[in-house]
């Protein structure tokens, strides 16, 4: 049953969602055009590979990847699936981290309630959909938006 449930979050996400031209947010949309839909020289990325955008994602941002809460830092994105946080975590962890990514959001019932209910809060400032991972960035300028992008599927 999750099986199915996973095929339809997926074909549902793909219709709903927006490329770059539908943000309304300069943040994000320089982000997407720099960064997520930016294609790729050289030899393509493995298929399913999705680690290579966050890694992207990061170096954009010059920050470095850490994957359990000891450190800390300006420059440090914080990623960890979303099935091993609760909502209460991710509230102080979005302001100790550059910004939060968070794998799996879609892979199970529970999984995708947890990440619609971040999206819903209003303590998370920004907050895009990738499918495949979700991104949580703290902008004091910036009023609440959530952000469903299509996946880049030609960096695969």
């Amino acid at each position: 049953m999750d099986r199915l449930l996973y095929v339809f979050y997926y074909l549902r996400h793909f219709l709903i969602a927006h490329s770059r031209h539908g943000t309304h947010s300069p943040f994000v949309y320089m982000l997407t055009e720099e960064v997520i839909y930016r294609k790729k020289e050289g030899i393509p990325n493995l298929p399913s590979s999705y680690q290579t955008l966050i890694h992207d994602i990061a170096d954009y941002y010059g920050s470095k990847i850490v994957f359990n809460t000891t450190e800390e830092g300006a420059y440090l994105a914080y990623q960890s699936s979303i099935a091993d946080t609760d909502r209460e975590e991710l509230v102080s962890l979005q302001f100790q981290y550059q910004f939060i990514i968070l794998t799996s959001i879609y892979s199970t019932k529970h999984n995708y309630r947890k990440w619609r209910d971040v999206q819903s809060d209003c303590r998370f400032v920004v907050c895009i959909d990738l499918f495949y991972f979700g991104l949580i960035f703290f902008r004091k300028a910036q009023p609440k938006q959530t952000f469903r992008l299509r996946y880049p599927f030609w960096r695969c």
